[in-house]
């Protein structure tokens, strides 16, 4: 499947709203109780969901119709292009969306000179951690990360569940 890849346009985020709340019913797969439960929260009001499209690029993958599946939302921050969020519709997972999604997220690293792209993320599931480190992303342990890696890697973490976890994970671009 050839993926086209966009900056995010301004009727954009209803829909990569809806896409983030159907792509966390994969978590029902986990076999983790305490992060399957991710999969029964409602989604988030839309104005909760819009800082995350902020801060930084976010990069939309696109149907042949030009209607979103999928999407990338990053944070500059200083030396370092954070990915707040990656999402893919799950009518289209499986098909190489979510690696283009994050080559979009690489060059843009690349392009603009950051000395690492970083990310925080589920440790042992199969569509987090693993999907990660099979595109050169390597775990950078909290007490060697920077204080603005380390303090969103906190941000981040999800109310009631075991930080040990969440893994934070870098590359260079």
């Amino acid at each position: 499947m050839s993926v086209r890849i966009r900056e995010m346009q301004t009727g954009d985020p209803p829909l990569l709203h809806h896409i983030e709340h159907a792509a966390a019913g994969l978590f029902a797969t986990v076999p983790d109780p305490a992060i399957a439960a991710i999969a029964e929260h409602p989604p988030v009001p839309l104005e909760d969901f819009m800082p995350v499209l902020s801060g930084g690029p976010v990069f939309v993958a696109v149907d042949e119709g030009d209607r979103p599946i999928g999407f990338a939302a990053a944070l500059d921050l200083v030396d370092c292009l954070y990915l707040r969020e990656l999402s893919v519709h799950p009518d289209h997972q499986g098909r190489g969306v979510g690696a283009a999604l994050l080559d979009a997220y690489i060059r843009r690293a690349r392009s603009h000179g950051a000395a690492r792209c970083a990310l925080s993320t589920f440790r042992c599931v199969a569509f987090n951690a693993p999907f990660y480190r099979r595109r050169g992303f390597v775990e950078l342990p909290l007490d060697q990360a920077p204080r603005q890696l380390r303090d969103r890697f906190h941000d981040e973490a999800p109310e009631g569940l075991d930080p040990a976890s969440r893994i934070l994970m870098v590359r260079r671009p």
